[in-house]
């Protein structure tokens, strides 16, 4: 019976924590994707609640698992049938399984926010380069139609056009 209850906590134990990874990943994908500075901060300050407090649940669970285990190594194990010790022993080495699972998958998830630290920081980075090409590009456009709109040689229609143009292209790297 005691063997039973034991067992009965780790699988709610279990079930607890996969529903707070479920419920932290379901948050993550509701969240606006392209917000902006300010909304941004805000998420990746909610994302970081949701980590610390899943961490947090991790660590508990870690620490209930550890006493149930010491509570199973207790004496009462003289008491158990030769079926419940095989059940037991079965269990103990699911439990390690799925701690392992649990252990790679943190690291796994650790890997996954430095890739996407780092590529955000990559994604940034072009975005400003190609920005200031276009700009440079825009203001070079602008300093010769300047140029030749002095020596009456460019029909103004096509430099307006031109420069409406690149105005698109430079406005539209900005919101990508």
């Amino acid at each position: 019976a005691e063997v039973t209850r034991v067992l009965s906590d780790m699988r709610e134990a279990e079930a607890e924590q996969r529903k707070a990874a479920a419920d932290a990943e379901q948050e993550s994908l509701e969240l606006p994707a392209a917000a902006p500075s300010n909304a941004r901060r805000a998420v990746d300050a909610q994302k970081e609640k949701a980590l610390a407090a899943l961490r947090s649940a991790a660590e508990a669970d870690r620490r209930r698992l550890e006493a149930i285990e010491g509570e199973l190594a207790s004496a009462f194990e003289a008491e158990l049938s030769s079926g419940e010790l095989k059940q037991r022993e079965g269990l103990q080495a699911e439990v390690k399984r799925l701690s392992q699972r649990r252990v790679k998958a943190e690291r796994d998830a650790a890997k996954a926010e430095q890739q996407r630290g780092r590529l955000e920081g990559d994604l940034r980075d072009n975005l400003q380069q190609r920005q200031q090409e276009l700009q440079r590009t825009l203001d070079e456009q602008t300093e010769e139609e300047r140029r030749a709109s002095t020596g009456g040689a460019v029909d103004p229609a096509a430099a307006q056009q031109r420069l409406a143009a690149t105005a698109a292209e430079l406005e539209s790297a900005h919101k990508g």
